[in-house]
């Protein structure tokens, strides 16, 4: 994907231009380009794509542009799939984009680094760099969005960052003796802003060379009489004194001799294997050498810092009078730092601090500090005393950790891209991700015929399942001489038993993927290393407050976590993902303090018992608002820790933590059921009510998840027998247990609801009745809505509608009174039923949209179904039959996908359908429905809120 806003905004994808929509739509895009990769709320959105005035239901208007710029860029998404270019986040999006596929960004990179050839002495690298930053340009950028004040200010900025180019490429042209070239582009920098003056003095100087002495004087007169009529000033002293020397034909304006460019390697090590990937890294590590004089390159083991280095600094010789390379991998103690930098930068050195810098002096010399991590404070003294001595001697180390010491520069170094989304969906990109690359390259060092298509699903597995870590992957491509690819993939789970081997030029270290993680891990205290173990229980992450529960046991205290997480996260060892809070090792480290956890069982019951008893206490105080729908925040934090959850629950059912899975498995029911994932609650709860041994509560909390499963999945005989057994257990735990009474509202909710699915209003009453003087008694104000829509509902079924109107009022204040969205989406969704009857459309529409932005604003995703199926009513008792046709489809496209088959009420839709289907004509009804089959959930909801 190729995003290009150096001139008229435009996206190609696959080389190919394609239709962004109208202007609006557009800004939306532009704006989010300006802040690529960043969170942009919805205000700050509306505010720039309408100018500070934006109207009123723009946030649903946005809404629309976002869904299809979605179908835009990510035109191979499947029905469902999660968005992976343009995210939705809480409050806002992201447009997620590697920075390389924007035009900008490119342009920027190639202008830096020909700047950077250009400093190093290398002319003829800083003019090819300049001129391929220069070809990216197609115009003015972004010339139709003006209006926006952020892309005001962007344009300003690149155009002047052209400029700067411009001139850069100049003096690159003026210092290889293409002075043609020369004047082309300074007339073109010039046309575009007449006042830099450096651009005028290379006009001159070309002139002059060529032989041109009076058109150099004229151009100077140029300028000059320019500068006096419309801003009073003469040019400035370099301009002076060129014109000056021009008159005297000074011999210093020929070109003077320059030295070749030395691009040897001197004092690295030479490598053997193509370097694949981390083309922006070794750009950063070079950009930093130019403004700082310590750089540390920080990752796990086999992450590949020390070729990262190598490959970095292997063409900037001409910067440096001497380059020195120090291994310091194989060096065991501290007092052994400063003789190895001794002898590598001359055997007649003392191994003191003062002899190695009166050796280095003023020299502009570069020190690499290889290995650091196991010697971290000697080599931060060497550090420090070897920069305040040498005042031209620049250090880049490569550690697992950062030396911590003043002005050190640190390039974090994360695994190689693997493939993810929808480069999985094209053959060719999935080659060209780094991971994929690297061990197709490794395999071929030992087979010239491998060939990845072959069995590219294998090879994706094995690189996806390592993390996309170099050293893991080149492992893995050297197991192939030995073991057919299906068969390493099969058992790429067992990595530290299969990744052995390798290259025999490598340390033993990095003989295998295991031993790798094993030197970090011995480099830890006493109190880290059981923290590390500990905390690889943790699946997909963890909070500080979830690392305080799980981690502080013996010896580590509660209070020494939060230093731990830190210690752990400066030795490569956990990621703290920027601006989330969470932590989370990569995959095989994680591995790697499972197996050290399981060395220990006592440990491992205990780690792990603490863990479910964490993740039982999280979902416990989110249940109750997932049930009452009062905070839309809960199902949220229950998504993020789901690994965690799913792990949890599985461990405690598989050891006979009966109370702990069954507990676990209850407070999940509503989170199933809300976001759709039926068949595996159904699944869940099934196993965990085998568990006889958990507390009767427990066990009739669970028994009411899976029978309100049940019902959702349409079968009323399971839903009528489980719930009525809670409910009747609930009932006599009442009389003994204050907790029992507390959930028997909920009960008898839920009992209503299947009496309504099986058509026996009058029970519903009854129950709802009883739900409602429950409550009074417990002075309850959650529960009293649900008992009111319940009765609402079978006052409808009743043919009442008057009394149906009335309940259903009361349960809309009150859910809004308790801030139930929920509950209020589903209120919404009866009185637009009834609205239907009574023929008024305008209202029943109005019902039906609220109702959707509300359940989908909640993420329930069973009610926005719902909802939407109350839209397609409304759209065919309004004449509307492509949207309902459309609509109908994407329901029930939904429903069959999240497997939730309740039948009340689709009778109905099945009938506005058909209704619209006969009006509409087969052939259009056809199209629509088809149109509707693919849509996911928020198309769904664009398409129904749309005017």
């Amino acid at each position: 994907m190729d995003f290009r806003i150096l001139g008229p905004l435009q996206v190609l994808i696959d080389d190919k231009p394609v239709h962004l929509g109208g202007p609006r739509q557009q800004a939306v895009l532009v704006v989010l380009l300006l802040r690529a990769n960043q969170l942009v709320s919805i205000d700050q959105l509306a505010d720039e794509v309408w100018h500070g005035t934006p109207p009123a239901g723009a946030a649903n208007t946005l809404h629309g542009y976002v869904f299809h710029l979605r179908k835009v860029l990510e035109p191979s998404r499947t029905r469902g799939a999660q968005a992976e270019v343009l995210i939705s986040e809480s409050g806002g999006y992201r447009l997620n984009v590697r920075p390389d596929s924007i035009d900008a960004a490119r342009f920027e990179r190639l202008a830096d680094a020909g700047r950077r050839l250009s400093l190093a002495g290398d002319a003829g690298g800083a003019r090819r760099s300049l001129e391929s930053a220069l070809d990216i340009w197609r115009g003015e950028p972004l010339t139709t969005f003006g209006e926006i004040e952020a892309v005001g200010l962007e344009a300003r900025r690149l155009t002047d960052r052209r400029l700067q180019a411009l001139e850069d490429l100049s003096d690159a042209l003026l210092a290889v003796s293409d002075l043609t070239g020369v004047l082309a582009v300074v007339e073109d920098g010039i046309a575009e802003d007449p006042w830099r003056e450096h651009l005028w003095s290379q006009r001159m100087l070309a002139l002059y060379r060529l032989g041109r002495q009076a058109e150099a004087l004229v151009a100077y007169g140029e300028i000059r009489k320019r500068m006096l009529d419309e801003l009073g000033l003469d040019p400035g002293p370099d301009l002076q004194t060129l014109e000056a020397q021009i008159l005297n034909q000074d011999p210093t304006l020929e070109p003077q001799e320059r030295k070749p460019v030395n691009t040897s390697r001197t004092g690295l090590p030479a490598t053997v294997t193509s370097f694949i990937g981390r083309g922006r890294e070794v750009e950063r590590v070079r950009e930093c050498l130019d403004y700082t004089r310590l750089v540390t390159i920080i990752g796990a083991g086999g992450v590949g810092k020390t070729r990262l280095a190598i490959e970095s600094l292997q063409d900037i010789g001409p910067r440096f009078e001497a380059v020195w390379f120090v291994d310091l991998g194989s060096i065991e103690r501290d007092d052994l730092v400063l003789a190895s930098i001794a002898e590598a930068i001359s055997r007649e050195v003392l191994a003191d601090t003062t002899d190695i810098a009166e050796h280095i002096g003023s020299r502009s010399a570069l020190l690499v500090l290889d290995n650091c991590e196991h010697l971290i404070s000697a080599v931060a003294d060497a550090g420090t005393s070897l920069l305040a001595s040498c005042p031209q001697l620049s250090i880049v180390a490569t550690s697992r950790e950062a030396l911590a010491i003043d002005g050190e520069q640190l390039i974090a170094l994360a695994p190689l891209a693997v493939p993810v989304g929808d480069v999985l969906t094209d053959p060719n990109r999935v080659l060209e991700s780094p991971a994929v690359e690297l061990f197709t390259a490794r395999a071929r060092s030992n087979d010239r015929d491998f060939d990845p298509l072959d069995d590219l699903d294998a090879v994706v597995e094995i690189c996806t399942a390592l993390d996309g870590v170099p050293l893991a992957i080149e492992l893995a491509a050297a197991r192939l001489r030995s073991l057919p690819i299906d068969e390493l993939a099969d058992r790429i789970e067992d990595r530290f038993r299969i990744l052995t081997g390798g290259s025999r030029a490598r340390v033993s270290r990095q003989r295998t993927l295991e031993s790798a993680v094993a030197w970090s891990y011995n480099l830890l205290d006493d109190l880290e290393r059981p923290t590390f173990v500990r905390l690889s229980v943790f699946t997909g992450g963890f909070t500080l407050s979830a690392a305080e529960a799980v981690a502080a046991a013996d010896p580590v205290d509660r209070h020494d976590i939060i230093d731990l997480l830190g210690h752990l996260v400066d030795k490569s060892l956990l990621i703290l993902e920027p601006g989330t809070g969470r932590y989370r090792m990569l995959e095989t480290i994680r591995t790697y303090g499972t197996h050290r956890l399981a060395e220990d069982a006592l440990e491992v019951v205990s780690t792990r018992r603490r863990h479910a008893r964490w993740c039982a206490e999280f979902v416990g105080e989110r249940s109750g608002r997932l049930i009452d729908g009062s905070d839309p925040t809960a199902i949220e934090d229950i998504d993020r820790e789901a690994p965690n959850l799913r792990s949890a629950l599985a461990w405690a059912l598989d050891v006979g933590e009966d109370n702990l899975g069954v507990s676990l498995a209850a407070g999940l029911g509503s989170w199933w059921e809300m976001r759709g994932l039926l068949a595996e609650g159904r699944t869940a709860l099934e196993r965990a009510l085998e568990h006889v041994d958990a507390d009767e509560l427990t066990l009739h909390l669970a028994e009411l998840g899976l029978g309100s499963i049940a019902r959702r999945q349409g079968d009323y005989e399971t839903a009528a027998s489980l719930t009525r057994r809670a409910l009747d257990g609930l009932r006599e735990l009442g009389a003994t247990e204050h907790l029992a009474t507390e959930h028997l509202t909920t009960a008898l909710g839920r009992m209503a609801w299947v009496a309504l699915g099986r058509g026996d209003a009058v029970e519903a009453v009854e129950l709802a009745n009883e739900g409602l003087a429950v409550a009074d008694a417990q002075a309850s104000n959650r529960a009293t809505p649900w008992m009111h829509l319940a009765l609402g509902h079978a006052a409808h079924q009743l043919d009442d509608i008057d009394d149906a109107v009335a309940h259903l009022e009361l349960a809309r204040s009150g859910f809004e009174r308790g801030g139930s969205r929920s509950g209020l989406g589903r209120s919404l969704f009866h009185l637009c039923l009834i609205e239907l009857e009574r023929n008024k459309i305008d209202s029943a529409r109005s019902a039906a949209a609220a109702a959707i932005e509300v359940n989908h604003g909640a993420h329930d995703l069973n009610g926005t179904i719902m909802a939407l199926e109350a839209m397609v009513q409304v759209a065919s008792a309004g004449l509307d039959d492509v949207r309902a046709i459309t609509l109908g489809a994407a329901a029930r496209s939904l429903r069959e996908t999240f497997g939730a088959l309740d039948s009340g009420g689709l009778a109905r839709v099945e009938q506005a359908v058909a209704a619209a289907r006969e009006r509409l004509g087969q052939a259009d009804a056809d199209k629509a429905e088809v149109v509707g089959s693919v849509l996911d959930l928020d198309g769904a909801v664009t398409l129904s809120l749309g005017e």
